[in-house]
């Protein structure tokens, strides 16, 4: 092998490990500088224990998964605990998706005889961003009863439409909202007015209380490194509680 060849050898090679130790940066990068501070709700959207904020998490990519026992979960309740896993995306400043899977492990389907799922989509747009003396505020549509595949239905366990404004105080925050049963959902929840406020005890953890228009509801969250949790009292003190994990895409 001549020199020349040689030195051709090393470049492509200290090129691919350039590369290669570039993109291992970046992927580390990411990881360390994980959103650890947006709280979501049991259901997965941005917001309290049960009811949502006006809040976008803008450039945030979330992982949830959510116990609620017999009484609290909307999925066959009083029948079964209910088991949600939720992807969320705030891919743009003024709208957040998320899409859930609902899992009743103790209620039979009739088609397969084990535990009932159903998947739950939903959209948060923010409309008007908040300023020093006015709150944010955003409309949302959630589980609209749509046909996600052939034997697949919508649990529509929330309000199909809300409004919700919110101010911040501090690093706390307070919501208001009314919420409407537009398409006369089952499971219809947040059909009325209904509101949240959370209470910073310090950079990790929170106290949030919330009205979700039928039950109060209370609670703590904690958060460090993008890992967070939520363990709360809902209804007639039943616990519950959800653990997650929160990328941030845009470390702004």
């Amino acid at each position: 092998m001549n020199k020349n060849n040689a030195m051709k050898i090393k470049k492509i090679h200290f090129l691919n490990v350039s590369l290669f130790t570039t993109v291992l940066s970046l992927f580390f990068h990411t990881i360390l500088y994980a959103d650890n501070n947006s709280p979501a709700s049991l259901y997965g959207y941005h917001g309290y224990l049960t009811t949502p904020s006006a809040y976008i998490a803008d450039g945030s990519w979330r992982f949830h998964y959510s116990y609620l026992p017999k009484g609290a979960g909307p999925f066959h309740k009083g029948k079964s605990d209910n088991w949600i896993f939720t992807s969320s995306l705030g891919l743009f400043p003024f709208m957040e998706c998320f899409f859930s899977v609902y899992v009743s492990p103790e209620h039979e389907w009739e088609v397969s005889g084990r535990g009932d799922t159903t998947r739950s989509p939903g959209v948060k747009i923010k409309l008007f961003n908040e300023k020093k003396n006015i709150p944010a505020v955003s409309v949302g549509v959630f589980d609209p009863k749509v046909g996600l595949g052939d034997k697949s239905r919508s649990i529509a366990n929330v309000s199909s439409i809300f409004i919700v404004g919110s101010k911040k105080v501090g690093r706390s925050s307070i919501s208001i909202g009314y919420g409407f049963n537009a398409f006369k959902s089952t499971h219809a929840r947040l059909s009325d007015v209904f509101g949240g406020i959370d209470v910073y005890f310090s950079h990790f953890l929170s106290l949030m209380v919330d009205y979700d228009g039928e039950n109060l509801n209370e609670g703590l969250y904690a958060h460090w490194k993008g890992l967070n949790m939520s363990i709360a009292y809902v209804g007639e003190s039943i616990p519950a509680y959800r653990i997650g994990y929160n990328l941030n895409l845009n470390h702004r």
